[in-house]
């Protein structure tokens, strides 16, 4: 079989070893110009065409990525046509329960709290994420310190010679077909991608439509996503008015223990309280995600509420650390954005009345495809009285309007209650 694979650079490598291995004849294409000189020399050293664009030719199964516009296709002529999580779908396959996770934001905490509680409940957690590959048993494990969620990352998990009782994977930009539960975070403002040919929606409604047994979404978007789901498929909800929805009482010290409730149909409420490590509240919806994704399955929520208390939130997300007498929020993902910081500000507001918090912006961008807006950040104490202070952790010396360079959070330490600290960085 002649297969034709376009883009290199979001996994498309993957694919073509796999096919490779399969006796097909495989032509890889690099349309962004941007793989790795050892990716191609490692393909072509397998007899793997390696091209810059299509050739005008005919191909028996085309595969690209769901953000890639058809104009990548050029010339070229095909049988069938395959997304690349469609091909992950057909070619890898788990024993035990599968959960995969896509939205515009939250996809990572998700996926940490519902592997926190499926391993608090004695089951051995294999986790993908942003963060790496993780292995959660009597103790965590790291397997890669960081890793793409492409879909194609899924694939080379299955070809793992590791023991594991669940899946929790995040997926960007939909799902493969081999999620038992599948959740979806938001879908948000339903942002343009394939050069605006295509939308957001487009993409992550693949999750939905391949759903073996679970679809959790938003109840918000409900109406958005229920004819997206498949017959013989349990949809539920989480957030204001769905089935789980997590909500905090009253201000709150910076540092101090939270205690969340949860509202539950049916059941009532419950509750269980955080250490003050993290930023409780910006966890409110993946809590609710996770827990009624795990209710759907039948563990009662009283039980889930316990095994969840230990939980201390994902190492570089909302982390709260104090020094001298400043207290420190620390976000670093690849999701860093103009609405993240005003996410985070917000809650610093609503929950803890925060007046004086110091912005420091780290645009590190290492391999992230949306580079941060730092011109719209500048102004962003217009619309946040809260914000006293914006500071450009960069060492590149580059200045931006609106903000003061600094070279170490030592600088300002004093000179604010809060410091928010965000840093663009990790691998998508």
């Amino acid at each position: 079989m002649k297969v034709l694979i376009i883009d290199t650079t979001h996994g498309g490598d993957v694919l073509a070893m796999e096919y490779a291995s399969m006796d097909n004849e495989v032509t890889c294409v690099d349309c962004y110009g941007t793989s790795r000189s050892e990716v191609r020399e490692e393909l072509v050293a397998k007899g793997i065409r390696w091209l810059s664009s299509p050739p005008e030719e005919d191909f028996d199964l085309l595969l690209m990525p769901v953000h890639c516009p058809d104009d990548f296709i050029s010339g070229a002529r095909f049988e069938a046509r395959r997304t690349f999580h469609q091909a992950v779908g057909e070619l890898a396959s788990f024993k035990g329960l599968t959960f995969e996770v896509t939205g515009v934001k939250g996809k990572t905490s998700t996926c940490h709290v519902i592997s926190h509680m499926m391993n608090r409940l004695g089951r051995k957690v294999l986790q993908l994420t942003s963060r790496g590959i993780h292995l959660y048993g009597e103790e965590e494990e790291t397997l890669e310190e960081r890793s793409s969620i492409a879909p194609t990352s899924i694939l080379r998990i299955s070809r793992m010679e590791t023991e594991f009782d669940n899946g929790v994977f995040e997926v960007s930009l939909g799902g493969t077909g081999l999620a038992d539960v599948a959740i979806i975070t938001t879908i948000g403002d339903n942002y343009p991608i394939a050069a605006g040919t295509r939308t957001a929606f487009d993409a992550k409604k693949q999750m939905l439509n391949m759903a073996r047994k679970v679809a959790v979404v938003p109840e918000e978007e409900r109406e958005l996503w229920t004819p997206q789901v498949p017959p013989g498929v349990w949809l539920t909800t989480f957030g204001e008015e769905g089935i789980v929805d997590a909500y905090i009482d009253g201000p709150h010290e910076l540092g101090e223990e939270v205690e969340v409730k949860f509202r539950v149909k049916p059941g009532g409420e419950f509750s269980t309280r955080f250490s003050g490590e993290f930023l409780v509240p910006a966890y409110l919806r993946p809590f609710s995600a996770a827990i009624s994704a795990l209710k759907s399955l039948g563990i009662p929520p009283p039980q889930l509420c316990e095994v969840l208390s230990d939980f201390n939130g994902v190492p570089g997300r909302g982390e709260v650390l104090q020094e001298r007498d400043t207290w420190i929020v620390r976000d670093r993902n690849p999701g860093v954005s103009v609405h993240s910081v005003e996410y985070l500000l917000g809650i610093l507001e609503e929950y803890y009345e925060a007046k004086d918090i110091g912005l420091v912006i780290e645009p590190v961008s290492i391999r992230v495809c949306e580079k941060l807006d730092l011109t719209e950040l500048g102004t962003i104490n217009e619309v946040h009285d809260s914000v006293t202070g914006a500071y450009l952790l960069d060492h590149s010396g580059k200045e931006v309007e609106g903000f003061r360079n600094i070279q170490d959070l030592s600088e300002i330490l004093d000179d604010h209650g809060i410091l928010l600290h965000c840093t663009k960085e990790g691998y998508l």
